[in-house]
């Protein structure tokens, strides 16, 4: 069961499509409910964009990959409403960049032909590529009138073995939060994945939060993790001038370590005072 709002309101997608028609029928049945707690809507209105996309690509005989780039919304019509809509307004994105950078890191090249070789075999495989417009539901909330879920809290602590912990007060209800957690504040510390932590649902060690609802965890829960990670290194890098006798602005840090690049001072690993080992932020 979907939701009949987002899926008519998103159904031209990440596309400037300025022509855009949609019904919306509501069915009552006696079943049970299956959906969490309510319906989404989101991914219904992308598969119908992305059909579309497909279905041009297929009868153009072009890459549907450079169709989409092709009919991208541009950056620069950022804030953007779809089809001319008064409710509906998509605030930033970079959808070329993203896809760019998802087709570099799936050498789609690559697979692409291997798909080839494989259906000459008598394989068949498919590829996609379909890219979906994320929501920032509080910023819908705080339009209507009801500015609730702005904020989130996190907080990122590392111990002297230089093992890190992340702290969320968005918790997970199965929806993978945890892994996702994980790889920002790794991609931030530059730390493997491995020797990170995430803490959830623990009132006597998690501060503060403001829920899990409307889409909301990873752009303001994720945002938090990332500005935690970046105060660490902040206050890591002043620790680490002080211990090698250099200025902060000097140094660099890449992969767990500190160093003075285009020198021979011997790097120093990331690791913190235990009395100094936390950093907070609410974003």
């Amino acid at each position: 069961m979907a939701s009949g709002g987002p899926t008519v309101s998103y159904g031209t997608g990440t596309y400037k499509i300025e022509n855009f028609e949609a019904v919306s029928k509501v069915i009552v049945t006696n079943t049970v409910p299956v959906d969490a707690y309510r319906g989404y809507g989101r991914p219904e209105g992308a598969y119908i964009a992305e059909r579309t996309i497909e279905a041009v690509a297929r009868h153009l005989n072009l890459d549907p990959v450079a169709v989409r780039r092709i009919n991208f919304v541009p950056q620069s019509e950022f804030r953007y409403r779809p089809y001319g809509s008064r409710s509906v307004i998509y605030d930033s994105g970079d959808y070329t960049g993203c896809l760019d950078n998802a087709v570099t890191a799936f050498d789609y090249t690559g697979r692409r032909e291997e798909q080839q070789r494989l259906r000459n075999a008598g394989h068949y495989r498919g590829l996609a590529s379909p890219p979906t417009p994320r929501c920032a539901g509080w910023r819908r909330l705080a339009a209507s009138g009801f500015d609730r879920g702005g904020w989130e809290s996190a907080r990122v602590a590392i111990n002297s073995s230089g093992r890190a912990a992340v702290y969320s007060a968005s918790m997970s209800q199965g929806h993978g939060h945890a892994t996702v957690l994980v790889q920002i504040a790794a991609d931030a510390l530059q730390m493997p994945p491995e020797n990170i932590d995430v803490v959830q649902g623990d009132t006597k060690q998690v501060q503060a939060g403001h829920r899990t609802f409307n889409s909301r965890s990873m752009p303001v829960g994720g945002s938090s993790v990332m500005v935690c990670a970046g105060r660490i290194i902040e206050k890591a890098k002043k620790i680490a001038a002080e211990m090698m006798e250099v200025a902060a602005e000097d140094l660099a840090y890449e992969n767990g370590s500190f160093n003075v690049p285009g020198t021979e001072i011997t790097p120093l690993a990331f690791e913190v005072d235990p009395d100094r080992e936390t950093a907070g932020a609410v974003f």
